[in-house]
């Protein structure tokens, strides 16, 4: 048994060496990994950082933009509509005019009819005596 751990002994020792050195190497490179992100992260925020202060004014010369055709917008309909009642009342006077002056030459007709009705029965009456 004593030869048996003998011949282990050997073989473990390198396992050992061989794993501590792994690990520094692994270590090694973790820091690395850790030092890099850390760069990455202060170079996303700087750049987060210089878009926020350039997008923050064009957002701002949006915004206004937006509020300008909205009222521009707003005005145009305003005035769409007050044509569009202008124009309804105008149709309305027209066809209430366009109505009275039937009314009126219904009228005329009429008169015109019965005075020649009139005229002619005064005629024929006068000539039958």
């Amino acid at each position: 048994m004593e030869e048996l751990a003998g011949n282990l002994q050997q073989p473990l020792t390198f396992l050992i060496y061989s794993s501590a050195i792994m690990a520094i190497i692994v270590t090694g490179f973790v820091i690395k990994l850790i030092v890099d992100l850390s760069g990455f992260v202060n170079s996303a925020e700087s750049l987060l950082t210089a878009i926020q202060q350039e997008i923050s004014p064009t957002l701002k010369e949006i915004n206004s933009a937006l509020k300008s055709l909205n009222n521009i917008a707003s005005g145009t309909e305003t005035k769409f509509n007050a044509v569009s009642q202008s124009v309804d009342k105008g149709f309305d006077n027209i066809s209430k005019s366009a109505q009275k002056a039937l009314n009126k030459g219904k009228d005329i007709t009429l008169h015109i009819k019965n005075g020649i009705k009139a005229g002619l029965k005064c005629y024929f009456n006068s000539s039958k005596s």
